[in-house]
């Protein structure tokens, strides 16, 4: 399975945006990032488990979901800046 289809299936949605930036057709949480960076681990190229995350919302960021109640590009942001650091401990 794609890692897109494996958001959408993690969320039950059934397909992105069709405007991602202007129309946020859903929300996804950080463990649930997390529970598809643990399936995808081995098929994208990050090596820890935030660097996967992080890879996943900009997938998401392309797909109109937001991240944990933020539009994605500011989750990412969020992500490189250290903010949550604790999500990934």
């Amino acid at each position: 399975m794609r890692t897109p289809e494996l958001i959408r299936k993690e969320i039950n949605l059934e397909k992105g945006s069709g405007a991602p930036g202007k129309d946020l057709v859903a929300d996804i949480s950080v463990d649930q990032l997390k529970n598809v960076a643990e399936k995808v681990k081995d098929k994208i190229i990050g090596k820890t488990v935030k660097s996967r995350v992080k890879e996943l919302v900009g997938i998401c960021q392309s797909m109109g979901i937001k991240v944990n109640g933020i539009p994605a590009d500011k989750a990412s942001k969020k992500i490189s800046a250290g903010e949550w650091d604790n999500l990934f401990n």
